[in-house]
Formats: structure tokens, C-alpha cells, sequence
């Protein structure tokens, strides 16, 4: 059997060369005879095929092979795409990725590494090990942009975004699921893929965090999370207040505001969790002011009583 193989050359040099010798036919008994699934690349021209002194293009030796053993040969005549040309590996572009056939008598690569991989056999003497995770992000919450968290008084959350296969992910890498979960308790399957939505999530009260994870054909994954602040008493999605604010931008000491997550796509946000915090914030601050203004105006007529005296 000729498997798997990339047979490269630079010149116009015979890629698959079958002789007869002394008159017999070498590899005669053509049901042993298998040839598929190979890679052929000249550099600086176009592979040749020989069989008993007749050389074939690739177009004449598909046929021929056809006619001569019942068998197709389906090899791809493409580019490799080595990563070096000293060690044969395959960049992540490759048409040899995923495209070789499945063997019981070749289960690892000339490394050690186990095949297949990312589902199916790479062509070649290195199966690809693909490292790079899928990613997803979340966009909106209901109808309004949402960042790293939300505010509401509803009992449930749509939740959309987008998703994609790593950037140095392997040739055939697919999205495979969009799927969410609620640490307070809940999970399910969300619709679409690269553009996904998330309907009807069940809100508990109080602080929901609510995960996206996509997963990939390699059996890799990737998640983005919200913090989803659910108050029945609320009356919608107020902004959290801010101490960089001129006034209560809170809505009011029932509000609920955001608390903070960390994540690899959004960083982290901290604010107040309530309005009547940033208000308690704002009173401490406006106080310690005054009592820094009233020591420099008690130490200002201390002076002024010393200059007096002394003059």
C-alpha cells in the first residue's frame, strides 16, 4: 500500500515509477496494489507517473490506474506547505491536514504523536497538534450593548454574540456548539454559530453569572462570561454610579449595579454595587475635605496669632 504519503521533488522526476523486469511485472498481483490518499508536489514542474516505460500525467495515470486495478487513486497534486523543509512538519494552512485515510497499522507519527489528531489522519510523516482555542464574545444582553455586566428586572435574558476558530487553528477546524450556563443554576444549547443568540436564560434574583462556551471540531474550547444583576424592585438597566460622577448617577439607593469580571477578552471592571454605597463614598470623601480645610484654617490662625504676638 502507497498511504499517506507527500512525494516532493523539484523537477520534473517521476513520482510513482512501476517497472517490469525480466518480464515480469513488479507488484503484478494489482489487488495488493494500493494507491491513494497521497500527496504529489514538484516544485518546478508537474509529477510524472511510470508504469512499464510509459509515462503518465496525472490526468492519463488516473484512468489508467483505474482501468489496470479496479481502484481509484483520489491523491490531491497540491502544495504541502511545509513548515520547514528540513523536518517536513505541516503549517496550519496545509491541504495535508485531516486529509489522509484511516490506518490500523500506523497509529502514531514519527514523533510519537498519536493519530488522528483533530478527527481524521494527516497526510505525512507529523500529525498537526492543534493548540488554539476557539473564541466567543458576548455583544448584547436583550437589545441593549452589554459589556462585562448587566442590569435588570426581568426573570429572563437573551444573551448574543459571535464566535470563530482560533487564528492558527488546523485546516478544517469548524465551530461545532454554542452553549450557555447560569452558576445559579440552568443551562442549554444556543442557536447559530459565527453569529449565536441565547434565549430565554432563567434569572434567579440577586447576582446571576451566566457563561458562553463554544467548543470546535478539535475538541477545543473558549468562553466570554457576564454578570447579570437581577432585582425585581429595579426598574430596568440603570447605570452603575461612579465616584468620577457629579451626583447620584445611580438612579437612587434601590439600584442594583454591576459588579466585575475577569475574563481574557474583556479585562476586569469593578464598580459599586448599590447606589447608597457610592452615596456613603461620596459623604465620606466630602467629609474627610472638610476636615483637611478647617486643620489648615486652625493652623493658618495659629500663625497669625504667633506673627502678632511677636510684633
Amino acid at each position: 500500500e502507497i498511504k499517506n504519503n507527500i512525494i516532493y521533488s523539484a523537477s520534473n522526476s517521476q513520482s510513482i515509477y512501476i517497472s517490469n523486469y525480466g518480464g515480469l511485472e513488479a507488484l503484478s498481483d494489482y489487488t495488493t496494489l494500493h494507491i491513494d490518499k497521497n500527496i504529489y508536489y514538484v516544485s518546478s514542474g508537474s509529477p510524472v507517473f511510470s508504469w512499464n516505460g510509459t509515462a503518465y500525467t496525472i490526468a492519463q495515470w488516473r484512468p489508467a490506474y483505474l482501468s489496470r486495478t479496479g481502484q481509484n487513486d483520489t491523491s490531491l497534486v497540491a502544495d504541502p506547505q511545509y513548515a520547514s523543509t528540513t523536518m517536513l512538519t505541516l503549517n496550519p494552512g496545509s491541504p495535508a491536514i485531516n486529509a489522509g485515510l484511516a490506518t490500523p497499522y500506523v497509529t502514531t507519527d514519527y514523533l510519537g504523536t498519536l493519530r488522528p489528531q483533530s478527527g481524521a489522519f494527516d497526510i505525512g510523516a507529523y500529525e498537526v497538534v492543534d493548540t488554539a482555542a476557539p473564541y466567543v464574545v458576548i455583544e448584547r444582553c436583550d437589545a441593549t450593548v452589554c459589556d462585562a455586566a448587566y442590569n435588570t428586572s426581568a426573570t429572563s435574558i437573551s444573551i448574543s454574540g459571535t464566535a470563530g476558530i482560533g487564528s492558527t487553528a488546523t485546516s478544517g477546524t469548524t465551530i461545532t456548539s454554542v452553549t450557555w450556563s447560569n452558576d445559579k443554576g440552568g443551562s442549554g444549547n444556543c442557536t447559530g454559530i459565527t453569529s449565536w443568540a441565547c434565549n430565554n436564560i432563567s434569572l434567579q434574583s440577586g447576582q446571576n453569572t451566566v457563561t458562553i462556551t463554544v467548543a470546535d471540531s478539535n475538541s477545543k474550547t473558549g468562553i466570554d462570561v457576564v454578570v447579570v444583576n437581577q432585582n425585581t424592585s429595579d426598574g430596568g438597566n440603570t447605570p452603575p454610579p461612579s465616584l468620577s460622577g457629579g451626583g447620584d448617577s445611580g438612579g437612587g439607593s434601590g439600584g442594583s449595579g454591576c459588579g466585575f469580571v475577569r475574563d481574557n477578552v474583556k479585562g476586569s471592571k469593578v464598580s459599586f454595587a448599590k447606589a447608597s454605597e457610592y452615596q456613603k463614598a461620596k459623604a465620606k470623601g466630602e467629609g474627610l475635605a472638610f476636615a483637611i480645610m478647617l486643620i489648615i484654617t486652625l493652623i493658618g490662625i495659629a500663625l497669625a496669632r504667633r506673627a502678632k504676638d511677636l510684633f
